[in-house]
């Protein structure tokens, strides 16, 4: 499974950049995501993180998951 994730990543990735910041937060959320990890991450107007960060922090998270929470991960995503 974690190979067949890390096939589709280029193409989840791409899919997250066409969300705003805040909806790729929900997106992960409603996916299974720690979001408390990546709590310092939050847009701002001067020196806050952008989506590439964002979607960095939530790039090394699957590593962290079950099969199941991976599962739920790729379906809300894509």
């Amino acid at each position: 499974m974690m190979t067949s994730i890390a096939a589709a990543w280029g193409t989840i990735r791409a899919n997250l950049f066409h969300l705003s910041f805040a909806d790729i937060r929900t997106v992960g959320g409603l996916a299974g995501l720690d979001l408390m990890s990546l709590a310092h991450l939050q847009q701002r107007l001067e020196k806050g993180a952008t989506k590439e960060q964002l979607v960095s922090g939530i790039e090394s998270m699957p590593g962290w998951m079950d099969a199941d929470e991976l599962q739920r991960f790729v379906v809300w995503v894509t």
